[in-house]
């Protein structure tokens, strides 16, 4: 009987204690969700609107939020779920499992220095202004996510160009803290941009230390075009990935360091004007005259950077309009380290590419190293099997032979210092050939017979070597015509010819004087 009813009892207490704990849930849920909904309402402020807030265990829903300035939004979010251990509600510090963004929407001001307008910012007493947002508790974020996120950035540097947009936003931070703590977060982030600048599909993943700014970071991009202008993107890659990092406190001259750099079917497209100006791409201007360039606070490290499937398409407005097209393919570049902005530090590079023809592909080769501070280089060119069509407006002048094909074959050694090159150069020219019939008998102002006639004395080959020098600086030296008169020279003194004059260049073979060799050979043959 004893035990019974010491059993009741035992049942009883028991039913009590489960009561009570039941009643004192429910307390600390009632208190939690309006102390959580008191702290948000008080953290955003006057600015900040919000539709409604739903409250459940251990969380609360904010529905609508909507935070502006002088009239204008800058931030609107379909709903941000907040996740907290209620326990920590009513003591010192909060802790927050889980802060879940959706559907953000950003709109970022740069200004004209190109530093980011803090849009909880304004007047002189920033931190006392009425209605800024306070962090009135410390907060320890576990997880940080954003699904579906938008920003919009507007950039003053970049006049005319429009807005950048970035869509399809989705971020995760782990393990940040308010106030900013001396530690590491990781961070994840994919993002599609839009904009006439740039576009492509963004993703990156790493650690950052928002006190210190020291990050290192993995990036990836695909799709890229840059650069736009009528006629599309000057600039695409189907790839790119590094891995970026940076050391430092933040202040002052910092140095990002890019490893592992690889750059997937790259393309860029240059085109100049019949004065040799830039075209594309369109760059942005030089400073006024009497106005020094800003000095960047950021410089990059590159280092181990591959090139692979690239492609440049070079439209040369000087030689021709419309501009002559030459298409550089399959490009292949490694490079081991160098700078931007530049310092006195060589790199060594090595370079492979296909320039296509219509009768045969050429093979670009080289290696060398390059001092990009003042460009001073030394390496080597090789080229073969190159069809000398694509080069035709570059070698035929007007009211020549009309050349028909053949190729061309190169090997130099290539020495730049202090801006002067000096290139020791041998070529093979095999199997030209040119239009028949018609009355244009001359070739890079020399007769065309002497040459056919070289041609079928020399298996159709025509070995030449010269030496390709000048100042680049000089703007009366331009590379691609002082090899082209070069190229002519070797070819007049493998056929024993000589120059006797300038002006219209008189041409003597064996004593027998032939005239109208070209402007293009003025004073040449001497």
């Amino acid at each position: 009987m004893k035990a019974g009813f010491f059993g009741k009892k035992i049942v009883i207490v028991f039913m009590v204690v489960v009561v009570l704990l039941v009643a004192a849930f429910a307390l600390l849920l009632y208190f939690s969700n309006r102390i959580l909904k008191a702290e948000i309402e008080k953290t955003l402020g006057e600015r900040g609107k919000i539709e409604r807030i739903s409250l459940s265990w251990n969380k609360v829903d904010v529905y609508g939020v909507d935070l502006s300035k002088d009239g204008q939004s800058f931030f609107r979010a379909t709903k941000v779920e907040v996740r907290a251990s209620f326990l920590t509600l009513f003591g010192n510090r909060y802790a927050i499992s889980y802060l879940i963004v959706e559907q953000p929407a950003l709109v970022l001001q740069i200004d004209a220095q190109g530093n980011v307008v803090n849009p909880l910012e304004g007047g002189q007493d920033k931190a006392k202004e009425k209605g800024a947002p306070s962090m009135t508790h410390p907060v320890d974020l576990r997880h940080v996510i954003v699904s579906g996120g938008a920003v919009t950035i507007n950039d003053e540097q970049l006049k005319g160009a429009g807005p950048v947009e970035l869509t399809g936003v989705e971020a995760r931070v782990d393990n940040v803290s308010f106030p900013i703590g001396d530690s590491s977060i990781k961070v994840s982030l994919r993002m599609n941009v839009k904009g006439k600048t740039a576009s492509g599909t963004v993703t990156c993943s790493g650690s950052i230390n928002p006190k210190t700014l020291a990050w290192e970071l993995t990036v990836g991009a695909a799709n890229i075009e840059a650069l736009t202008d009528s006629r599309g993107a000057a600039v695409k890659a189907g790839a790119l990935r590094f891995v970026a990092s940076s050391k430092g406190q933040g202040q002052g001259t910092r140095n990002i360091l890019l490893s592992g750099v690889t750059v997937a079917e790259p393309f860029i497209r240059v085109e100049e004007d019949k004065s040799g100006n830039l075209v594309s791409p369109p760059l942005p201007g030089k400073p006024a005259k009497g106005q020094k360039p800003e000095k960047s606070a950021v410089s990059l490290t590159l280092n181990d950077l591959t090139v692979t499937g690239g492609e440049v398409l070079y439209l040369d407005g000087k030689i021709s309009r419309p501009p002559h097209p030459i298409r550089i393919t399959d490009i292949s570049l490694k490079t081991d380290s160098f700078s931007i902005p530049a310092t006195d530090k060589w790199t060594a590079w090595q370079l492979s590419a296909h320039i296509p023809g219509k009768a045969s592909t050429g093979q670009l080769g080289g290696a060398g190293r390059t001092n990009l501070h003042g460009f001073d280089t030394s390496g080597k060119l090789t080229l073969r099997n190159l069809d000398m069509l694509v080069f035709k407006p570059y070698v035929q002048k007007k009211g020549e032979a009309d050349l028909r094909g053949g190729t061309f074959d190169m090997d130099m050694d290539l020495t730049v210092k202090d801006k002067y090159i000096h290139a020791p150069t041998h070529t093979v020219i095999k199997n030209l050939q040119f239009t028949p019939g018609g009355t244009m008998d001359r070739f890079l102002g020399i007769p065309r017979s002497l040459i056919v006639k070289l041609l079928e004395t020399s298996k159709n080959e025509i070995p030449l070597d010269f030496v390709v020098e000048g100042r680049l600086d000089d703007p009366k030296f331009n590379l691609s015509e002082d090899l082209v008169r070069k190229f002519a020279v070797a070819i007049g003194r493998k056929l024993g010819l000589n120059v006797v004059g300038t002006g219209e260049s008189v041409v003597t073979q064996g004593g027998k004087v032939l005239k109208g060799i070209g402007k293009g050979l003025r004073g040449i043959f001497k």
